[in-house]
C-alpha cells in the first residue's frame, strides 16, 4: 500500500529546517547537509 505524503507540509518543514540553520549560522554557511540534518524531511520529499 502506498503511502500518502503531504508534499505541502514536507515543503514547510524543509523550510522552517532551513531557517532556523540560517538564523544559526547564517545564509553563507547554509549546506543541504545542515537542513537535512535538522529535518529528515528532505530525504522523503525527494524520495516519495
Amino acid at each position: 500500500m502506498a503511502i500518502i505524503v503531504d508534499k505541502e507540509q514536507k515543503k514547510k518543514d524543509i523550510a522552517l529546517a532551513a531557517k532556523s540553520i540560517i538564523l544559526e549560522n547564517g545564509i553563507d554557511n547554509l549546506t543541504i547537509a545542515q537542513v537535512a540534518q535538522a529535518n529528515q524531511a528532505i530525504f522523503e520529499y525527494t524520495v516519495a
